[in-house]
């Protein structure tokens, strides 16, 4: 119960992060000229392949080199059923309210 406002502050953060992000940049564009909006594009998509390379190589060395996983061991001894409280079921309701992605709980409705 302690957390329960914790999860619903983040929630609603993240559901307003894409709307932010996509306007912001829409007032950004609309300010420049075309050929400084071109440039800004070719250093936009420039930067981002490069990061995005950068963190897939970080990665695959991390994954190689520290083996994530290998040292856990599945338990199956847990076959009992799990039990819902009425309270944890109206606390996922409210939870649920608020989507994280705003894009992805239109898409899956």
């Amino acid at each position: 119960y302690f957390s329960f406002p914790g999860e619903l502050l983040m929630r609603m953060l993240k559901m307003l992060i894409l709307p932010l992000i996509t306007s912001s940049l829409m007032s950004g564009l609309a300010t420049m000229d075309s050929r400084a909006c071109g440039k800004m594009g070719v250093i936009t998509i420039t930067y981002y392949l490069w990061t995005t390379f950068m963190a897939v190589a970080v990665g695959i060395i991390l994954v190689v080199s520290i083996h994530p996983g290998a040292a856990a061991q599945k338990d199956d001894s847990s076959g009992g059923k799990v039990v819902l409280s009425s309270a944890d079921a109206l606390l996922d309701l409210i939870r649920n309210m608020f989507p994280s992605n705003l894009i992805e709980a239109s898409f899956q409705q």
